[in-house]
């Protein structure tokens, strides 16, 4: 078998900025999991952008943290001008061109939009919200000996219902439901 080489790292002369133009699966899966915590396509774009960044050049999380500013007097010396506003590498163009070199990057796309699925959504609430849901009310369910009270006030529950329904004029709709319930 020929040896496997990998991608040559890439430089962006205009960003002074190297490249390596793949992202690891690990880095893929850690990605996808920052995204879809994240609220919006917006944010969710800028947590692609950011982090695959951090992933692939020499950038670092800390390059892309707000300067702290305590008051308005002291902004414009307290200013890092080598912290980066992530908004800005997106509107500039340089995030789509880095981008375009990352030659996976659709796999986070994909770790996304799987996890977003209808498919995925239904089982994680079978599997785990429908559960949680029923164990608070299964608590709330008579006991074993509680059964034979709540079935002696259920025909006069049901009576209360079918009074209440002749009044409004439903009594026969509602009688003729139980009746095809009892055959």
């Amino acid at each position: 078998m020929k040896k496997l080489t990998m991608p040559k790292e890439v430089y962006f002369e205009e960003y002074d900025l190297h490249v390596r133009p793949y992202l690891t699966l690990e880095e893929v899966v850690s990605i996808g999991e920052l995204v879809v915590q994240a609220d919006n396509p917006v944010e969710q774009e800028m947590t692609i952008a950011m982090n695959t960044l951090v992933c692939c050049t020499e950038l670092t999380a800390d390059d892309f943290q707000m300067p702290e500013v305590e008051d308005a007097e002291d902004e414009a010396k307290d200013v890092d001008v080598d912290v980066l506003d992530i908004g800005e590498i997106m509107l500039s163009g340089m995030w789509e061109e880095i981008k375009r070199e990352i030659i996976n990057i659709t796999m986070v796309y994909d770790y996304v939009k799987y996890f977003e699925s209808p498919q995925i959504a239904i089982a994680k609430f079978l599997n785990k919200t429908l559960p949680d849901m029923l164990d608070k009310y299964v608590d709330k369910l008579p006991k074993d000996g509680e059964w034979e009270e709540v079935i002696e006030k259920l025909p006069k529950s049901l009576n209360e219902v079918l009074e209440l329904a002749k009044e409004d004029g439903n009594a026969d709709i509602i009688r003729g439901a139980l009746k095809m319930g009892e055959e």
